[in-house]
């Protein structure tokens, strides 16, 4: 039984072989450049068809066999795997170790805003304190000013100006 193999666009094979695109592109670019290797019929488009593209000016992009790539980077699947296993864990991990820190930072920025409740309240009430004796203060202030001018006389200055110079100019 004679299995279609499955082609691939030059991202999508070094995505899932694990290999960089360029590294791809240089198997492909070294299989097309021998014609007559038996490799080519893993590539596409054919011979033929890359020849008709080029005439008529058409642009196109290889694919390439994951026969040809089992062939060329077959150890990688397994190591594929493996960092696909590991990059799991790891994430795993790290979302452990992320959420911890992140309660961690929680529970300090709680006990931070505690302290700033009480520190408002102590700065409030203190605040109340000041206002309270401002307002006595000026209460005092009023009840000495009344007394003030209640007991002292209400003579003009002016007037006693001109009484003492009139007597002095007069002598």
């Amino acid at each position: 039984m004679i299995m279609k193999a499955e082609f691939l666009t030059i991202k999508e094979a070094a995505d899932r072989f694990g290999r960089a695109e360029i590294t791809v592109r240089r198997l492909v670019r070294q299989v097309v450049q021998k014609k007559n290797t038996p490799n080519r019929r893993f590539i596409r488009p054919g011979i033929m068809d890359a020849e008709r593209f080029q005439k008529k000016k058409k642009p196109y992009a290889y694919s390439i066999s994951t026969d040809l790539l089992k062939k060329a980077y077959g150890a990688a699947l397994e190591k594929v795997a493996e960092v696909l296993t590991d990059k799991q864990s790891d994430t795993e991990i790290f979302e452990g170790s992320l959420a911890h820190v992140l309660r961690k930072a929680n529970e300090q920025l709680e006990k931070q805003l505690s302290v700033k409740d009480e520190q408002i309240k102590a700065l409030n009430q203190t605040l109340e304190d000041l206002s309270e004796r401002q307002r006595e203060t000026n209460i005092l202030m009023k009840g000495l000013q009344e007394r003030l001018l209640i007991e002292s006389p209400r003579r003009r200055w002016w007037r006693f100006w001109r009484k003492e110079r009139t007597r002095f100019d007069g002598q």
